[in-house]
């Protein structure tokens, strides 16, 4: 974790995992003076970090993730054992402190286009990106179902 000395930021801190190398992965969990930090989780280096807080007596475990892009620099295997390993990290939290409300978020690289099915994906909200869903967009779409998450999502266009 870091604490900053800054007058500006003093009381704030970051929960990082990420690679030394700029623009490879890293993934940041930023808490306000009056949050209380429960727990560290370091879950898959520069790709999922977690945290167990609490905010005004609100319990959270929070997840922060960066997804492989929908590229072929990834595999299938390497994009599947990703959410592989997030939902085994949910799960485990989930289980050991029940009374925690889940929190995940980050850069999932998907796409959730207009052609999903609401009647389906009943994990989604109103905001769909006018591309078709993606490979990524499908397996956020699954790994939301699984973990009874509600998805939010954004794009630019």
């Amino acid at each position: 974790m870091i604490d900053f000395t800054d007058p500006v930021l003093k009381g704030w801190r970051v929960i990082y995992s990420g690679f030394k190398k700029k623009a490879q992965a890293g993934v940041a969990i930023v808490c306000a003076p009056n949050v209380t930090v429960e727990d560290e989780i370091f879950v898959k280096e520069g790709r999922i970090v977690a945290a167990r807080v609490i905010v005004n007596g609100t319990k959270l475990s929070i997840f922060s993730c960066y997804s492989p892009t929908d590229t072929k620099t990834y595999s299938d295997s390497t994009k599947d054992a990703f959410y592989s390993t997030l939902s085994k990290s949910i799960k485990s939290i989930k289980s050991e402190h029940p009374s925690f409300k889940l929190i995940v978020g980050g850069d999932f690289n998907a796409t959730v286009g207009n052609d999903c099915e609401p009647d389906k994906w009943t994990c989604v909200g109103n905001n769909h990106d006018p591309d078709p869903t993606s490979e990524n967009g499908l397996r956020l779409l699954k790994f939301c179902k699984e973990h009874e998450l509600f998805m939010n999502s954004f794009f630019w266009s």
